[in-house]
């Protein structure tokens, strides 16, 4: 028995050979030279588009003007004064704290100073506010070295003096923080 060959009779298709490096590294259309009209409207628009890119990167930035300007800054310290002992620290408040707090007000490091007092719902909330309002960030920056000169002329004491008397105010009230506050003011 004779072995049939499925391909008998049939025409053998045949393409034409291409160098496959060749066909996929033609571009579809003629290079353009440099000199050419295509050449300088590809890098004019490269270019538009490069700007109009950055424009709108930009642009935002330019828009996002603020509706506030940063105000003062305002120091508020929460104190807990011990029971029996509100009337000998508003004292002490009255005679060293107001009279330094009015120095710094004439040498222009403090813009206002408040006392303020408050209802604590419980025995860790404070019940006194020391309230000190300054210019603005910066006159922060190395406020011992321009206060203390004060403090000395008022309280007659020196920093290391001032710093015992401190620690001695224990009796009378605790310092529970401080939290610092700049102003918004709104255009």
């Amino acid at each position: 028995m004779r072995a049939i060959d499925p391909t008998a009779g049939r025409k053998r298709l045949s393409f034409p050979r291409v160098h496959a490096r060749s066909a996929m590294c033609k571009p579809p259309f003629p290079a353009a030279s440099p000199e050419s009209p295509m050449h300088s409207r590809t890098r004019w628009t490269l270019a538009l588009c490069a700007l109009l890119s950055l424009c709108s990167l930009a642009a935002p930035a330019f828009a996002q003007e603020r509706a506030y300007t940063e105000g003062p800054v305002t120091n508020v310290s929460s104190i807990k004064v011990v029971d029996g002992q509100f009337e000998n620290y508003m004292a002490y408040l009255q005679k060293n704290w107001k009279g330094v707090m009015e120095e710094a007000k004439k040498a222009g490091y403090v813009l206002d100073y408040r006392v303020y007092s408050a209802q604590a719902h419980n025995p860790n909330e404070a019940d006194l506010y020391l309230v000190v309002t300054y210019p603005n960030m910066a006159m922060l920056d190395d406020m011992a070295k321009k206060m203390d000169p004060i403090a000395e002329k008022v309280t007659k004491m020196n920093p290391r003096q001032a710093d015992e008397a401190s620690g001695k105010r224990t009796v009378m009230r605790t310092l529970l923080g401080d939290e610092l506050l700049r102003e918004l003011v709104l255009k």
